[in-house]
């Protein structure tokens, strides 16, 4: 076919998280006969590269040569030292931003073999940076996957850039609309594909021996402030205090690994709370839980809940923008306040049942997504 649309995705890079899992779905659904799509990954985060499918061509910007021109390069860095001097903090800044965006500018013009129809960020932040200021093509698209707003001073600027700026939800919608107007006009919601049969075939991957226990629970996510991990093992202080015996795997790594580590130690929970590395695929372990819990403050759509809901998995979430939108009115989910109490009492009340099919499978890929895609590509 001569007239493929060409479309390039930009990520910041292909760590395993839930943003990197949905656009591998993404690339699941793109009909390969009718566009070529390309990923760009300003880093070389590298966890889910694996599952990109061959039709994708990949470039690394880190792995990318830098732009040439040493003489310019010099007079930019000595008028920003300059403006320096002059005690100018602002045209500094606003100088140093300039002379950012011209020369990521310059090296994506040599990397890249250009003249695309559309360009995604597919990711807020560093991705939504590059696309807004460093990059043309006839229509940019920024996707939103956080349920909060992450960096007021770039968006304000960066969404006046992009022709289109998707939500993964109604929630995160509305949060965007209420912080910028100039979204509004340019908002749709397009949920994350659900692929059911591809949930099922990872969650069979590999076989977890259930420890001898009553009960197994299961978070994944990274440890970082905003997943409130802290949260889990508190609760699971107050759940050993009721006299619940249980193993509750939590699986992920990031920067709170050690402290939360010193606290399950400091706190007498060796036995119960088991620590994994972050796993390119971690949904044995959901498949083998009880219940599957969420401790997370901010949550935009909750991929890993609906994950876990696949696998008819009860669900205890805290509240956040992703876990109303996928648990109010589900039969064997809670959802809880963001304290201790609050979540072991979702956890001793869930019946010890499977979710049952009819409940659990209602957001399966039905058509609606994949229609969305399409208005949004015009294909």
């Amino acid at each position: 076919m001569e007239n493929k649309k060409r479309i390039l995705f930009v990520m910041d890079g292909m760590k395993v998280g839930g943003v990197e899992s949905a656009l591998i779905s993404v690339f699941h659904h793109l009909d390969f006969e009718r566009c070529q799509a390309d990923l760009l990954l300003l880093h070389d985060d590298k966890g889910w590269l694996g599952e990109v499918p061959p039709e994708v061509t990949v470039y690394s910007l880190e792995r990318s040569s830098s732009s040439g021109n040493g003489i310019a390069f010099f007079f930019a860095w000595f008028l920003m030292r300059l403006f320096r001097f002059l005690r100018c903090p602002a045209l500094s800044r606003r100088w140093n931003l300039k002379m950012q965006y011209a020369f990521e500018k310059k090296r994506l013009e040599r990397l890249l073999p250009g003249g695309y129809d559309e360009v995604i960020a597919y990711k807020q932040g560093e991705a939504e940076n590059a696309v807004a200021f460093s990059m043309r093509a006839k229509h940019k698209i920024l996707f939103y996957h956080h349920g909060s707003i992450l960096d007021d001073t770039l968006h304000s600027r960066s969404f006046g850039h992009f022709d289109t700026i998707v939500a993964v939800s109604d929630g995160v919608g509305e949060m965007l609309k209420n912080h910028y107007p100039i979204a509004e006009e340019k908002l749709c919601v397009i949920p994350n594909y659900i692929d059911v049969g591809y949930i099922r075939k990872r969650a069979a991957a590999y076989a977890v021996e259930r420890p001898q226990t009553p009960f197994v629970y299961c978070t994944v996510g990274r440890f970082s402030p905003e997943k409130n991990f802290l949260l889990a093992l508190q609760t699971a202080e107050e759940l050993k205090r009721r006299g619940k015996r249980f193993v509750w795997y939590l699986i992920g790594d990031g920067e709170q690994r050690k402290e939360l580590e010193t606290y399950r130690d400091e706190h007498g929970l060796q036995s119960e709370m088991v620590f994994t590395r972050m796993l390119d695929n971690p949904l044995p372990y959901v498949s083998l839980c009880d219940v599957y819990i969420q401790t997370s403050d901010v949550e935009s759509y909750g991929l890993s809940i609906q994950e876990a809901m696949v696998l008819r998995k009860p669900v205890v979430s805290t509240k956040t923008i992703g876990s109303r939108t996928l648990l109010t009115g589900k039969k064997n989910a809670v959802l809880a306040e963001s304290d201790k109490n609050s979540l072991a009492d979702g956890v001793c009340r869930l019946p010890e049942t499977e979710l049952q099919a009819e409940d659990t499978l209602w957001n399966q890929t039905d058509g609606k997504t994949e229609k969305l895609w399409r208005q949004l590509l015009k294909m």
